[in-house]
C-alpha cells in the first residue's frame, strides 16, 4: 500500500511538471507572438511614415519645378543687343505663314560650320501643306548637306508647335530623312521642347542609332547654346534673319 502511494505522488508530481512545462511553452509561444505582430505594426507604421514623406518630398519638388519653369520663363534673357521675352514677345500668325519663316539656314558657327534653325512655330496643321514644308526643307538642306556637316537647332514658343501632333511629325519626319541629311548633322539642340517632343524621341529611340541619340540636346533657353554645344555654337552664330526676329 505505502508503493502503491508513494507511485501515486510521484505519478502526480509529474503531471503536475508536464502540466506546468506545457503552460510555460504556452505562454512564450503568446509572447512570441504578441512581439512578432508588434514588429509588423512597427514596420507598416514606418514604411507609411517614409510613403508620406517621399510623397510630401515629391509635391515639394514639382511645387519648386513649376515655380523655376514659370519664372524662367518669364523672365526676359539678355545676351549682348538681343532682348528675348518668350511670354510677351509676338509669336507668328499660324495661317498662311511662309516657309521662310520655317527655315534659318545664313547661321555659322565658331568653327566655321554652318548652322541650321528650325522654327516650329511655323510647322503646317494641313497634311498638303505639311508634304510641302518637308519638300521645302529637304531642297532649302540639299546644299548644306552635301557640303558636310552642320548643326541644327530647333525652337518654338507657341501652343500648336508643342502639340501632340506637331511634336510627332517632327520626330517622324527627321528619322525618315535619308541617311546624309542625319549622318552630316552634328548636333541637334531642342530650346525649351515639350514633354510629346520627349516623349516621341523617346519612342523612336529604338529605330535611332545610338549615335544619332547622341547627338540631341535639350535646353530651357537659348541661353544654354553654348554649353550644349561645348563652346562652338551660341546666339550670335543664329543668323542675322533668325536674330531679326528676335529683336
Amino acid at each position: 500500500a505505502k508503493a502503491e502511494q508513494e507511485a501515486a505522488e510521484i505519478k502526480a508530481e509529474q503531471e503536475a511538471a508536464h502540466a506546468k512545462a506545457e503552460q510555460e511553452a504556452e505562454a512564450r509561444l503568446k509572447a512570441a507572438d504578441e512581439e512578432r505582430v508588434q514588429k509588423e505594426q512597427e514596420v507598416a507604421r514606418v514604411k507609411a511614415q517614409h510613403q508620406a514623406t517621399a510623397a510630401e518630398a515629391a509635391r515639394l519638388q514639382a511645387e519648386r519645378h513649376a515655380r523655376e519653369a514659370t519664372a524662367a520663363a518669364a523672365a526676359p534673357i539678355s545676351l549682348g543687343n538681343i532682348s528675348m521675352n518668350f511670354l510677351s514677345a509676338e509669336t507668328p500668325a499660324a495661317g498662311g505663314a511662309s516657309l521662310r519663316s520655317l527655315l534659318y539656314c545664313d547661321g555659322e558657327d565658331a568653327r566655321g560650320g554652318p548652322v541650321v534653325v528650325l522654327n516650329t512655330d511655323y510647322i503646317p496643321t494641313t497634311s498638303k501643306e505639311r508634304k510641302e514644308a518637308v519638300q521645302y526643307i529637304k531642297d532649302t538642306l540639299q546644299p548644306i548637306v552635301d557640303s558636310g556637316g552642320y548643326s541644327l537647332v530647333v525652337v518654338g514658343e507657341k501652343a500648336q508647335s508643342h502639340s501632340m501632333s506637331s511634336s510627332w511629325w517632327l520626330v517622324s519626319q527627321y528619322k525618315a530623312l535619308s541617311k546624309v541629311y542625319r549622318k552630316n548633322v552634328q548636333l541637334v539642340i531642342l530650346v525649351r521642347p515639350s514633354k510629346f517632343v520627349k516623349v516621341a524621341i523617346n519612342m523612336a529611340w529604338p529605330f535611332l542609332s545610338r549615335k544619332a541619340y547622341r547627338k540631341v540636346q535639350y535646353i530651357t533657353g537659348l541661353h544654354e547654346l553654348e554649353t550644349a554645344s561645348g563652346g562652338h555654337l551660341g546666339v550670335k552664330h543664329l543668323g542675322e534673319h533668325y536674330l531679326g526676329t528676335l529683336s
